[in-house]
């Protein structure tokens, strides 16, 4: 039979109880996190959770879990419509100067118009010429890809006197608000998680594409 000096037995029960010791603010993961994180600043005194309260005189370290472990993080991010109405129009407007540009011999000069942010206006030299410029504008719409909307365009255009108006039509605005404009964003890093934490928060709003 195997025998172990005594020291070495003690050497040997010692180690465990240090690891053991070291690895016991894993069993209690989300309240040392928290911990940790209202230590650090990440999360306000105030918020803090009475769950996050841990003795200080223990150890507070931890093995750093994958999303996969931890059972996945999300942020709901949402668009602002306007804010996407009012990008299309402008990225639109190059188009609709050179399209004009070319009819320039009939229509005249033309010149920007302010107007709200998700329609452009376009003023023309020649008002008797608005009907033939609306044509030409026209031909920068594309049809729209709907079930519900077939035949429908993505440019609406009218005439307002001598000023060439465009805007978004019905079909394509109901296009983009039915639109999936919330997604769900995965992170392998675990700053998103304890950024979410420590502004309370479930959604990030703010202007972009889905």
């Amino acid at each position: 039979m195997l025998q172990i000096d005594l020291w070495k037995r003690i050497v040997i029960w010692g180690l465990c109880i240090i690891g053991l010791f070291l690895a016991l603010p894993n069993a209690f993961y989300t309240r040392v996190e928290g911990y940790n994180d209202t230590k650090a600043g990440l999360i306000s005194a105030e918020s803090a959770q009475d769950s996050f309260a841990w003795p200080s005189f223990l150890p507070a370290s931890l093995v750093n879990l994958g999303l996969d472990l931890r059972g996945g993080a999300h942020l709901l991010a949402e668009v602002q419509v306007e804010d996407v109405y009012a990008a299309r129009m402008k990225a639109l407007w190059p188009e609709l100067r050179d399209v004009l540009r070319a009819e320039r011999a009939k229509i005249g000069t033309i010149r920007l118009q302010k107007g709200a942010a998700d329609q452009l206006r376009v003023k023309i030299s020649q008002a008797e010429q608005i009907a033939h410029a609306v044509s030409a504008v026209e031909t920068l719409s594309k049809p729209v890809v709907s079930l519900s909307n077939a035949g429908a365009r993505d440019l609406e255009v009218t005439s307002d006197g001598d000023t060439v108006i465009v805007t978004l039509s019905e079909a394509e605005r109901a296009l983009t608000d039915s639109a999936p404009c919330s997604k769900l964003w995965k992170s392998s890093g675990a700053a998103l998680m304890k950024w979410a934490r420590g502004n309370q928060l479930s959604s990030a709003k703010g202007p972009g594409g889905c």
